[in-house]
């Protein structure tokens, strides 16, 4: 699910309709989220991603003040669906416990940060950016090392994306996928096009 704070919705708060004109489109993300192959199906007021149906809701493009808002959503949304069992498998619930959606939420938004810094886009801090960050200070203040973990963790994500695209050698499957290629070589990561912007972790902690 993406917090309602973080989804830079524009709808009109009576029943008189409002003419706004629709962001401007981005072709290089639309190209980026379409190479996912990720089912979106478009429409309503909230932007989540459905494990049960593998899919991602979101409310029309038009229904955006911004083009990057419309982007940063989509892109949160894409790092939630990047985590499905038959994808990177990612389960936050032995690392994070009763905090793990918390955390799951915080990958969901630094794997869109680095997925917009690839594509050379930058979000426009919305209003309500701040109380929704203020969501994560417990799992911080609990466990100091969670900011490492989910920046891993978001960064794996991102790059999974990123290998989906045609110009990339393919995604990372699962945790526990074989990596091991027909020729008996290990398959590496796809080095990132802004490492600046979207460090690599070096290593990723299991405690």
């Amino acid at each position: 699910m993406f917090n309602s704070a973080q989804v830079d919705l524009a709808l009109p708060t009576t029943d008189t309709p409002v003419d706004m004109p629709p962001p401007v489109p981005l072709p290089a993300f639309d190209a980026f989220v379409a190479a996912t192959g990720a089912q979106i199906r478009e429409g309503g007021t909230r932007a989540s991603y459905v494990p049960a149906t593998d899919m991602i809701h979101l409310p029309h493009p038009a229904a955006f003040r911004t083009a990057t808002g419309y982007a940063g959503t989509l892109a949160h949304e894409l790092v939630h669906w990047t985590g499905a069992p038959h994808r990177l498998a990612r389960d936050l619930t032995s690392r994070f416990g009763a905090r793990a959606y918390a955390a799951e939420e915080l990958v969901a938004e630094l794997g869109a940060a680095f997925v917009l810094a690839d594509l050379g886009f930058a979000r426009t801090p919305h209003p309500d950016h701040a109380a929704y960050c203020a969501s994560w200070a417990p799992l911080l203040r609990a466990d100091p090392r969670a900011l490492s973990h989910v920046a891993a963790q978001g960064s794996r994500a991102a790059d999974y994306l990123t290998a989906l695209q045609p110009d990339s050698a393919g995604p990372e499957r699962t945790e526990n996928a074989d990596l091991t290629t027909d020729a008996g070589t290990k398959r590496a990561c796809r080095p990132h096009r802004n490492p600046a912007t979207h460090p690599q972790a070096t290593a990723e902690t299991s405690d």
